[in-house]
């Protein structure tokens, strides 16, 4: 759930994004491949092949990624062929993660069962997909571009909502969900319907109006209406969790650390607050399945989950991936696949169902692994693997005549949808562009788009703004505004569950940017020292100093202490807040505003070097050499002015 944002205020001390490369002009070609073409399907591998295959690569993942604990079941034709733990769901306590004894947070795969139940409620009469959600709520979302948000607009991820972070984590027990809904309302940023950008609050609003409309609790309703019918008795939706199943909990760790995590809390039970064991999982996933029943309990009608399964709403036009109602689905290969994946710190699971095939399988693990990365890079390459070893068609050769690629026009600075468009967080964005970069040969790579051993995925024109992965086939699509300039990018390999929007070309310099301008004012701010030191040593005395000069040089220099420990301060919170869910929740509104009347503080500071800057040139006490370095220190804080106002730090709403 918080794979969306990077820790971008460590760019002011980081190395540069790397820089795009030229353009080249178009070229004909004849691309070396194109997406393969359906053939007939291989025969079915055993069963118990396929458990085999998925056992031995699960527990390498283990042993060699860093990941405390994993388990999976996976599940052939509505019969379960593998249920197996691996690690330790408690590393100081070396208790064994178990199948039916241990309760992983669930994160995002929760919103599947909150869609289950709208669904439900769908078939019933209660709910309409396509009705204005404001006749369903107690308090009323405001109106934008002419057009309401539905249920069915929350169910694909395009209500067109700002990214809000605030109101989804939290550090006790969560707040009524209207209370939640009501203080957290997300800017509309995009016309409902228009573009994919997934949305915590969005999944949150749809099920508080499963709530309203079953006239129960959330926690209540999902229990009687999946939970307890399914017979996932160890299974909850409750924060903190219910009796003896506390102790069953695995504990989350960071990469590299054996230091369990506190309990995450997550306000918006419906978007994420699920907790489950694997064997109960596995239920819902034979429930998937077998088209919506299980030991004859009917949750849905086939109808209504083949329709939930099926692509919705691509994440572009021409893309084989997005939303179905509720579940990312996609294709690999010619291979449908529908699931949902989730993220907490110390927390990954997915669940996958291959609805041709009638194979499915659920994972979880109790932390990210190596580099952070490790479990979302193991629950990836497990689709493709099973859909290439087990389902795949085979490819068949096909000629594609000469194209023109669109490489140039393509090429540039993007950012995902999905992210702040307001507020603090916007700093976020200097750490988050992706690169399209052509190649000589008309081809592109993109820079967020890499294959499991680093190295960059290629992608060949077959179209007017249409490549194909080289090896995969999955396209990325470009969309291009009313001037005709090409303005969007996606593609399920890219990103399932958003859009991307070009960007400012100066967004990829920024990093390299502002940390020479922190580097700049960190020398002005040791200057003051390094100076006095000098003179003691060598018994030189100041010079004395006349008019403005006396004043504005010991601000500058105070002023560039203030800016460099303000801007530390802001590093330091953020770096930790990746850890701890809890600086960025309203526990930490007092903190927040103290970083922020910092920000104030900081830009005062610089706005006095830039003041001594102009000063230095009439004070006869200085020397060209400093002149020119109080000029160097005034460009600096220039600079570094110009972030704090243009990536809002000095802002005091509760919304973020």
């Amino acid at each position: 759930m918080r794979r969306w944002w990077r820790l971008a205020l460590a760019a002011l001390c980081l190395s540069s994004v790397a820089a795009l490369g030229q353009e080249t002009k178009p070229l004909l070609l004849s691309p070396p491949a194109a997406p393969p073409a359906a053939a007939a399907a291989p025969a079915a591998a055993p069963a118990g092949d396929l458990a085999a295959f998925v056992d031995g690569y699960i527990r390498a993942a283990v042993d060699q990624q860093g990941l405390p604990s994993a388990s999976v079941v996976m599940v052939r034709d509505g019969r379960v062929v593998l249920a197996k733990s691996y690690g330790y769901a408690d590393l100081e306590a070396r208790r064994p993660a178990s199948i039916d004894a241990t309760l992983y947070r669930q994160a995002s795969i929760s919103k599947l069962f909150t869609w289950v139940l709208v669904m439900q409620l769908v078939e019933q009469g209660k709910l309409d997909l396509d009705r204005d959600v404001n006749a369903y709520l107690d308090f009323r979302i405001p109106d934008a571009f002419g057009k309401p948000i539905t249920l069915r607009d929350l169910m694909t991820h395009t209500p067109g909502f700002d990214e809000r972070l605030r109101g989804i984590f939290d550090t006790g027990a969560p707040r009524p969900t209207r209370l939640l809904q009501r203080a957290n309302i997300p800017n509309r940023e995009y016309a409902a319907g228009s573009t994919m950008a997934y949305s915590n609050y969005g999944a949150a609003l749809g099920g508080y109006i499963a709530e309203r409309a079953g006239r129960k609790p959330f926690e209540q309703l999902v229990e009687e209406r999946i939970l307890l019918p399914l017979r996932m008795t160890r299974s909850t939706f409750r924060q903190p969790i219910p009796g003896p199943l506390a102790a069953m909990v695995a504990k989350g760790y960071l990469p590299g650390s054996r230091e369990a995590l506190d309990f995450e809390w997550v306000a918006t039970t419906s978007a994420g607050g699920m907790s489950a064991t694997p064997a109960d999982m596995g239920r819902f996933l034979q429930m998937l399945v077998n088209g919506g029943s299980l030991d004859g309990v009917q949750i849905l009608a086939p109808q209504t989950l083949a329709t939930m399964m099926r692509l919705q709403r691509p994440v572009g036009a021409g893309a084989t991936g997005g939303y179905g109602l509720g579940f990312m689905v996609g294709e690999h290969k010619g291979v449908r696949h529908a699931g949902h994946g989730g993220n907490l710190s110390g927390t990954a699971t997915y669940i996958a169902v291959l609805p041709q095939q009638r194979i499915g399988w659920y994972v979880a693990f109790n932390g990210q692994g190596a580099g952070g990365a490790a479990a979302n890079r193991v629950r990836r390459e497990l689709i493709h693997l099973v859909s290439e070893r087990y389902a795949a068609p085979v490819p068949a050769a096909a000629a594609v005549p000469a194209v023109q690629s669109t490489a140039r026009d393509a090429a540039g600075v993007y950012l995902s949808a999905r992210r702040p468009h307001h507020g603090f967080l916007r700093i976020a964005d200097i750490l988050s562009t992706v690169a399209v970069v052509p190649d000589k040969d008309g081809a592109i790579t993109v820079s967020a788009s890499k294959r499991s051993d680093g190295s960059l995925r290629r992608w060949l024109p077959v179209g007017r703004d249409r490549f194909v992965e080289e090896e995969s086939g999955s396209p990325l699509v470009f969309e291009r505004g009313g001037n005709g300039q090409v303005v969007r990018m996606a593609g399920e390999l890219l990103s399932p569950v958003a859009v991307f929007e070009r960007a400012p070309a100066w967004l990829a310099k920024a990093t390299t940017l502002l940390a020479a301008a922190l580097a700049i004012v960190a020398l002005a701010a040791l200057s003051a020292p390094a100076g006095w030191m000098l003179r003691r040593g060598y018994r030189r005395p100041s010079l004395p100093r006349n008019g403005l000069a006396r004043t504005s040089l010991p601000l500058a220099r105070l002023g560039a202490w203030v800016a460099v420990g303000t801007l530390v301060a802001w590093i330091l919170y953020l770096t930790r807040a990746e850890q701890e869910i809890a600086m960025l929740t309203s526990a930490a509104d007092g903190r927040l505003l103290v970083l922020r009347l910092l920000a104030i503080a900081a830009a005062l500071g610089l706005l006095a070097m830039l003041v001594d800057a102009f000063v230095a040139w009439g004070d006869p006490t200085r020397g060209w050499p400093r002149r020119l370095g109080a000029t160097l220190a005034g460009a600096g804080a220039a600079v570094l002015l110009w972030a704090i106002l243009e990536f809002e730090l000095i802002t005091f709403g509760l919304s973020y």
